[in-house]
């Protein structure tokens, strides 16, 4: 709960939503699950997906939104959008939305949606998603030479809510961990290290225009709920 606050705090300092979105969470909220085109490094097994998903401390309005899955994972998004999944063969799974009617996004580049990335066994892959962040990788960092800065990107402002989960703002034209930022849209989101041995790592972003900001509140608890629980 001191984690929710926290993360709503920062939104509204932010000014990533209006003050409707500061609404108490319910104990749990339905969505409905919608299954994205996925790729695979590997052949899938017998795969099931559920029709609805429950999300437990959220925001109310969060069910105004639906669970966009790769099979894997849920990325909590408005209904509608055009989504697309991977699932690689070491497991890192990634989903990304957008709106129909527009080219899907690059990480740099124009447009908006969202999107969320976890990786639970490259080590490699979740230092450089996390190096900027915290320091449980860097020694890996170091050790292999990878090309990472230990510092934010340029621009990007950050909130620590915990050891293991940061909440990001990248303003207008700030290239940062958003997909996509660097153009004319304000991205957020969180970055986070999932207690437990396998130390998950996750990514989840939103990119949309000012009067939708409030979905990216309900995005970023949804991804907090679901994947970055911790004391």
């Amino acid at each position: 709960m001191r984690v929710r606050v926290a993360l709503t705090a920062l939104l509204a300092t932010a000014a990533w939503c209006s003050a409707a979105v500061s609404a108490a969470a319910t104990p749990t909220v339905r969505v409905a699950v919608v299954r994205c085109p996925t790729s695979f490094g590997a052949r899938p097994g017998r795969i099931s997906v559920p029709r609805a998903l429950l999300l437990l401390d959220v925001p109310s309005s969060t069910a105004g939104l639906v669970a966009y899955t790769n099979t894997s994972g849920f990325l909590l998004g408005p209904p509608h959008l055009r989504c697309t999944g991977a699932v690689g063969a070491d497991g890192n799974a990634t989903i990304q939305v957008w709106p129909k009617g527009q080219a899907k996004p690059g990480l740099h580049g124009t447009g908006s949606g969202l999107s969320l990335s976890v990786i639970p066994a490259c080590v490699g892959c979740k230092a450089l998603a996390t190096c900027h962040y915290f320091p449980t990788f860097r020694r890996y960092v170091r050790q292999v030479a990878l090309n990472c800065r230990p510092e934010p990107p340029p621009g990007e402002r950050l909130r620590y809510l915990n050891k293991r989960l940061v909440a990001f703002v990248d303003p207008p034209f700030v290239k940062g961990a958003g997909w996509p930022s660097g153009a004319g849209l304000r991205a957020t989101g969180l970055v986070g290290i999932e207690p437990g041995a396998s130390q998950v790592v996750f990514t989840s972003s939103c990119t949309l225009p000012a009067a939708q900001r409030a979905v990216c509140v309900d995005s970023a608890a949804a991804a907090r709920s679901l994947y970055g629980q911790s004391g």
